[in-house]
């Protein structure tokens, strides 16, 4: 569900819908015999609808900053566990060290790569599988140098860092995975729609309809819904984490 991608698209997409789902509930209502009188025993379902969609509303929005802030986190973590783990390595015999730090800086390169080829998804779904395989070979290479080294203390903690470095790297890659169920998000749209309809079937009793008032309505709905799906899928619309990769690449000119 990549809508963000849409950008300033989907917001209008949005806004022209809100706007006829209003002007639809005001003409509903003016075509209707129902009374002004009558159309107030339609508040309590009216505000039971606008109370569910400001609650939808706020934990959708709450759930999606979570998460952008939580894969902050992660690019944090996973620029401390490299360059641990590249420091580390010179523990060991300068030829081991520098060989296995050349596969470190290699790996990197993949990471930030991986992050570069957005949004080509089919690019990235390669570049993921590449990283993998780097991930194996220097798994084995650091199995080896430690099998053939009497630096037995030096081992013991490299090798959880790498492990370490390797967990945080998928956990970067599956987190991008975790999303709301799509019917969230479809609900989403319906709660706005419906509300829209009924704030535009209310206008009805009155003979001026303000437009300042109804665009500012649609308008405030339409970026309010993208900036949640945008937070959701940060790498590929306007909310973007990827400003925030610059660390990996001042990280890879460190330990170049």
């Amino acid at each position: 569900m990549y809508y963000s991608m849409l950008g300033y698209g989907f917001i209008i997409t949005i806004f022209v819908f809100m706007l006829a789902t209003i002007y639809l509930g005001r003409f509903i209502a003016l075509s209707s015999s129902v009374s002004i009188e009558d159309r107030k025993t339609t508040k309590v379902a009216e505000n039971a609808i606008y109370g569910l969609t400001a609650l939808l509303v706020a934990l959708t929005f709450a759930g999606a900053s979570v998460k952008f802030d939580s894969r902050r986190n992660l690019i944090i973590s996973e620029v401390n566990a490299v360059e641990t783990t590249y420091l580390r390595l010179g523990l060991l015999d300068d030829d081991k060290s520098e060989a296995l730090r050349h596969e470190i800086r290699g790996y990197l390169k993949s990471r930030i790569s991986i992050y570069d080829k957005l949004p080509n998804l089919s690019a990235v779904y390669d570049e993921v599988e590449r990283s993998l395989g780097l991930q194996k070979k220097l798994w084995g290479s650091v199995a080896n140098a430690c099998k053939s080294t009497d630096k037995i203390l030096a081992c013991q903690m490299i090798i959880p860092l790498i492990n370490n470095m390797f967990d945080i790297a998928n956990t970067r890659v599956e987190s991008t995975q975790i999303h709301p169920p799509e019917i969230i998000f479809i609900l989403l749209f319906i709660l706005a729609f419906i509300s829209a309809l009924f704030a535009g079937y209310n206008t009805a009793s009155k003979t001026f309809l303000g437009s300042m008032h109804i665009v500012a309505y649609a308008a405030i709905t339409a970026i309010t819904i993208y900036i949640i799906i945008d937070m959701e899928y940060p790498r590929f619309g306007f909310v973007q984490v990827h400003s925030f990769d610059v660390v990996l690449d001042d990280l890879l000119k460190r330990i170049s």
